[in-house]
């Protein structure tokens, strides 16, 4: 989804100052957000296990009937369904509540459920971009920071990169579009970069650093 629109019309936190602009907008699609994030899939089938176990051992449990181990299987079941629907709902839930939006001049990443929070990243701090493609056909696209620049694990959980908890990078994740996001965000990095070694130039201060390349990987 691309937005162009007024500022009006445009769910941001706040007015952007003049002369930026926004070059897109998007929110996770939930059922890959359920897969990705939330686990659905793995809990699903430990729980389908747990199940089984226990329908087994009270089917060979001399002491109970076919009518008792019928009814604590069926109760198992029915827990771990109510689980399972739970897990969907917080991700249908949370995608819902984020947004993700890439201006001119930064990414900004909104999301929680009971608590709004939004990340604000100017582009001039991206050190780099990897985007990674899933098989459902949805994408994501990890923002690396630089050392000083911090951001809390648990506080933006599930929208933060999987395994990086001593430096965490916020994830733009599970999105149906994800590589026209890519090319747009290049594109926005470039122009931050000519921005900079423009500056950079008139000051006489050497080279500006590169910021944004962008990796490849499939998940």
């Amino acid at each position: 989804m691309s937005r162009d629109e007024n500022l009006a019309d445009l769910d941001l936190p706040q007015p952007l100052p003049p002369g930026e602009r926004v070059l897109w907008q998007g929110r996770p699609r939930w059922q890959s957000l359920a897969v990705h994030g939330y686990h659905l899939r793995k809990v699903s089938a430990y729980l389908a296990l747990m199940v089984a176990v226990r329908g087994i051992e009270l089917a060979t449990d001399p002491a109970a009937s076919t009518a008792t181990a019928a009814r604590g299987t069926a109760t198992a079941a029915l827990l771990a369904l109510t689980a399972i629907g739970l897990i969907a709902l917080l991700a249908y839930l949370s995608a819902r509540a984020a947004l993700f939006t890439l201006t001119s001049r930064r990414v900004l990443l909104r999301h929680g459920v009971a608590l709004s929070m939004t990340l604000n990243l100017p582009l001039r701090t991206l050190e780099s971009a990897d985007l990674a493609q899933h098989r459902d056909g949805t994408g994501s696209i990890a923002l690396r920071l630089p050392p000083a620049e911090r951001v809390g694990y648990l506080l933006n959980w599930p929208f933060v990169r999987p395994s990086r908890l001593a430096h965490p990078e916020p994830l733009l994740r599970d999105l149906p579009d994800a590589p026209r996001l890519a090319g747009l965000l290049a594109g926005a990095l470039s122009a931050t970069l000519s921005v900079r070694e423009s500056s950079a130039a008139s000051e006489s201060t050497g080279p500006a650093a590169v910021p944004g390349a962008f990796g490849l990987t499939t998940a």
